[in-house]
């Protein structure tokens, strides 16, 4: 867990393109999402977070590449190269559009969530078609691994059994209106937001849903992560 030096806007996920709007927007604490070997840390990146995507062209590679030392081995060598912290393992996790099948997705998901409990990290899932997976995940690791679904805007039914099932939520910009958003779901940790692929600001979003809940957007805020 990093603490900020103040209650922050954080843009949980976004990624390098995406950096680009808090340029001028220095009250953003940004985390820019990395692809193993592929990404560049953007300069206005505050914290980035690393992982294996089931999408990226190199899985099947690096899946047949890495056991469990040579990931962790690899991963301290990244952040001994990078200037920000590394604050969670990720995004991995299962898409039905993969050139991956669905036991090879699994394995690669194993691989990573083994990573996070070594490095006591959360674990960022990417979760196309496979919020069951996502669920049977959560059952088996320990409670004290958090695990982050992100980009979420799928159903308020799925959404409810996320959370209930101790999935950590980050919304997406076009999350639905009616989630049961609470401004104590914030407070306690269990949702953020984020601007993923989008250009709005996430300053914007903390707005929006700060007048949908009636409360003040500083009342939303972030101050560790």
């Amino acid at each position: 867990m990093i603490h900020l030096p103040a209650p922050s806007f954080v843009d949980f996920h976004t990624h390098y393109s995406g950096c680009d709007k808090y340029v001028n927007r220095p009250e953003v604490f940004v985390v820019q999402s990395c692809m193993w070997g592929i990404d560049t840390i953007h300069p206005r990146a505050n914290a980035v977070t690393l992982g294996i995507h089931p999408m990226q062209r190199d899985a099947a590679e690096l899946m047949g590449r890495y056991s469990g030392d040579l990931l962790a081995e690899d991963f301290q060598n990244f952040c001994d190269r990078i200037s920000v912290p590394v604050i969670g393992i990720g995004e991995c996790g299962w898409d039905r559009r993969s050139t991956l099948n669905p036991e090879e997705q699994d394995k690669l998901v194993s691989l990573q969530a083994d990573l996070a409990i070594r490095l006591s990290l959360p674990l960022i899932l990417h979760n196309v078609g496979a919020t069951h997976k996502v669920l049977a995940l959560r059952k088996s690791l320990p409670q004290n691994c958090e695990i982050w679904h992100h980009g979420f805007r799928s159903k308020a039914e799925i959404y409810t059994q996320l959370l209930d099932a101790g999935v950590h939520i980050s919304l997406h910009p076009k999350a639905s209106q009616n989630l049961q958003v609470t401004a104590d779901l914030f407070r306690q940790g269990f949702l953020r937001l984020e601007t993923d692929d989008e250009e709005v600001p996430v300053n914007s979003l903390y707005s929006e849903w700060a007048a949908r809940l009636e409360v003040d957007p500083a009342d939303l805020l972030v101050d560790s992560l």
